[in-house]
């Protein structure tokens, strides 16, 4: 070890123990000189070193300081109809507050605000985000990998069969699976017994037993202006492909929508009722089966929706004695100005370690219903896990996991536009399962 290295690691351990305080002045070079027993010159230069990395700050005839006490605002972009922000603001002051980072951390709305991070003016420095193709600002991305614990850190996390960039960290994960209304179904006089969904036998007496007492089976919402309406069909269409197919294994290949199953998926996304009601359907009581419901349930049911314990049950997609899980996982990027220096982005690097940290995470996941993405968070960890059905949104080891992320964002958007031809325009159902594929074969020979 140099001596900048061990005078820099004498200044962070008294960091870390709270004798060394960001903005106070530091010890002379001759009491260094005195500690360390080297020279006058060795000090200047490893003080000189640390003052290029943006570690202290050298004021010539009055001192040396330590640097971290300027205020650094950060703007951080997360969903505000997933996480309650006045106590999400709360957490992120604490993290702050205890790590004596010496941020201002602003919470924004990514669903509204997030298309104006472009705009921001070259004096904000720091803009932290869920991994999304529409939010960029002007600057690079931090390199999280840069940071010597890097990879301690991300080993505590689970990654879901997904890789992973070293300019994004996992933060936290949803996902999904079915759902009914036991009262509803009761209600209609269906008597088969639900307890998962995979080849969907039951559908088509569940829609006859809905004709007949006058009720809608199931909602869709449908925008024609939206791209991504076709993702709720991949929820359940997958699982029934899966099953159809008898295996797991190369689920995206051909044919995928030009079979049986593609028929039946489409005939189940056809029989949901579009523009009768709106996608909380099922949360008001008017349907009787949601075929694409997130973990968030679970925080939302009652406080948002006013939902009480018996008007749903959770239903998992299965393959044999495995359950299918859809997920998602949020991860987070950020976006720093050429003026941030290295004792800058070691605070920011300081903040996201304090999201991923068990402590927070049991936070995190309590406001929003998530599951964490720490892999010593068990089921029982999570503040909202209290009912039996909950753990089917819990994969487990030999599980059949989804990502949402399976198809391209381009591709997802011509399935949409494909399929309104089909259920609004009247094009013939073979033509337009072909034409799926056709996208689908995008994916796996691409131009």
């Amino acid at each position: 070890m140099t001596i900048t290295e061990k005078i820099g690691a004498y200044f962070h351990k008294r960091q870390d123990d709270g004798t060394l305080l960001p903005g106070e002045k530091l010890p002379s070079y001759a009491e260094l000189c005195e500690m360390f027993s080297v020279s006058y010159v060795s000090v200047q230069r490893a003080f000189k070193s640390l003052e290029q990395d943006g570690k202290i700050k050298i004021v010539h005839g009055i001192g040396s300081f330590l640097c971290g006490h300027e205020k650094l605002d950060v703007e951080l972009y997360l969903p505000k109809s997933t996480f309650d922000f006045n106590k999400l603001q709360k957490i992120l002051n604490e993290i702050a507050s205890e790590k004596k980072l010496y941020l201002n951390i602003i919470l924004k709305d990514r669903i509204t605000e997030g298309k104006g991070i472009q705009n921001l003016n070259n004096e904000r420095k720091v803009a932290i985000a869920e991994v999304n193709s529409w939010i960029k600002m002007p600057g690079t991305l931090l390199d999280y990998s840069v940071f010597e614990d890097f990879e301690k850190n991300r080993q505590q996390l689970k990654l879901y069969n997904q890789s992973q960039s070293n300019l994004e960290m996992p933060f936290y994960t949803f996902t999904s699976q079915g759902a009914i209304n036991p009262a509803f179904l009761n209600k209609i006089g269906f008597k088969q017994k639900i307890d998962s969904f995979s080849k969907f036998s039951w559908w088509d007496e569940y829609i006859n037993k809905c004709r007949v007492a006058g009720f809608i089976p199931a909602a869709k919402r449908w925008e024609f202006h939206a791209l991504w309406h076709f993702n709720q069909a991949l929820t359940f269409g997958i699982p029934v492909l899966i099953n159809e197919r008898g295996t797991s294994k190369d689920i995206i290949s051909l044919p995928f929508f030009n079979t049986a199953s593609g028929r039946r998926i489409l005939q189940i996304l056809k029989d949901h009722a579009t523009g009768v009601s709106d996608d909380r359907a099922f949360m008001n009581g008017d349907v009787g089966v949601e075929l694409d419901m997130s973990s968030w349930i679970s925080v939302q049911y009652n406080k948002k929706f006013k939902m009480k314990d018996d008007d749903f049950r959770i239903i998992p997609y299965t393959f044999g004695d495995r359950k299918i899980c859809r997920f998602s996982t949020s991860s987070l990027q950020t976006f720093i100005h050429s003026s941030i220096n290295p004792d800058e982005k070691r605070r920011i690097w300081e903040l996201i370690k304090g999201l991923i940290s068990k402590k927070v995470q049991k936070k995190i996941t309590a406001l929003s219903g998530a599951l964490s993405v720490r892999k010593d968070m068990k089921f029982k960890d999570h503040e909202w896990a209290t009912r039996e059905d909950y753990k089917a949104f819990f994969p487990q080891k030999n599980d059949i996991l989804i990502s949402a992320r399976s198809f391209p964002v381009e591709v997802i958007s011509a399935l949409s536009a494909i399929y309104e031809q089909y259920e609004f325009y009247n094009a013939d159902r073979d033509n337009i399962l072909k034409c799926m594929d056709y996208k689908i074969e995008s994916i796996l020979k691409p131009t």
